[in-house]
């Protein structure tokens, strides 16, 4: 066997085992952050359950999310659409993407608290004032230890928090089938997708 014949094989190899390990994971899928459950895809809901999926995107955030992107918990009644990444990653976590500037720097605030740097619960506390006194993240002293101690949190709205534009998100349930989406608490329009990340009205 030639040198290239070689090389050709041993890429094809490598492609292959690379597919059959994303097949593998895409079997098994992955875990809610909160609760731990498997997560199920949207494909595999029933169709009712899709219309109404479908119909929240439609209605509150104005756009069609891509929904080979959405993973739904039934534990929780969560959510994950196409912000979250995780259908991407595989991978459950509380990392999202900010659904007004696209940072991909969107976690509990747990994490910014315990980081020591005064400026992010700063800039949190400065753009969300009107929601100091019903939000307790942006006057947290339960020291949390990291961000995920937040997702175990038993204050009344957990939020998550834009590092680059301050937004605040939080999983809300806005209809009465319990289904929790994560909902951006502020006025400014939901971006259409994750795509590229945007400085804008920063």
């Amino acid at each position: 066997m030639s040198g290239q014949t070689a090389l050709t094989v041993a890429i094809v190899a490598v492609v292959a085992l690379l597919l059959g390990l994303r097949w593998i994971v895409r079997r098994v899928g992955c875990n809610c952050h909160l609760c731990g459950e498997r997560m199920v895809f949207f494909r595999d809901l029933k169709e009712e359950e899709q219309g109404e999926i479908l119909s929240y995107f439609q209605e509150y955030e104005h756009r069609l999310p891509k929904t080979n992107a959405i993973l739904v918990c039934r534990g929780c009644r969560i959510v994950y659409d196409d912000f979250s990444g995780e259908a991407r990653s595989m991978e459950g976590d509380d990392i999202t993407y900010c659904k007004v500037c696209k940072s991909p720097w969107v976690s509990y605030l747990g994490g910014h608290i315990r980081s020591g740097d005064t400026r992010d619960i700063t800039g949190f506390r400065e753009k969300n004032s009107s929601l100091i006194d019903s939000i307790e993240c942006l006057r947290c002293t339960r020291e949390p230890i990291d961000a995920l101690s937040c997702a175990a949190c038993d204050t009344k709205v957990r939020v998550l928090g834009c590092r680059m534009c301050h937004t605040l998100h939080a999983w809300t349930s806005v209809r009465k089938n319990g289904l929790k989406f994560l909902v951006p608490l502020t006025d400014k329009a939901v971006a259409s997708g994750p795509g590229e990340f945007l400085l804008r009205d920063m």
